[in-house]
């Protein structure tokens, strides 16, 4: 998404991705608990998950996969102007 400019007075700018992946249980849990536990710190909003797999219409199992979107977001200090003498 395209980031708007923060108001003058705040110190940081919020920078948001939006993710969309496809992936078993197992592997996104472990990219959620990779986000929460780094720094700096990231936050996921808007979480949608859809299961998806199962079988195919000659009865084949297809490994179950989940869809998931969300927007990632974080903070980063705004670059301030300091006059040079």
């Amino acid at each position: 998404t395209e980031n708007q400019s923060p108001p003058e007075d705040e110190l940081f700018e919020q920078v948001t991705v939006n993710v969309r992946m496809s992936c078993p249980l197992d592997d996104l849990t472990k990219i959620i608990y990779s986000l929460e536990q780094n720094t700096p710190m990231i936050f996921i909003d808007q979480l949608i998950i859809q299961q998806r797999g199962g079988r195919t219409r000659r009865g084949i199992r297809v490994d179950q996969a989940l869809e998931v979107r969300f927007d990632m977001f974080g903070y980063r200090g705004v670059r301030r102007e300091v006059p040079v003498d």
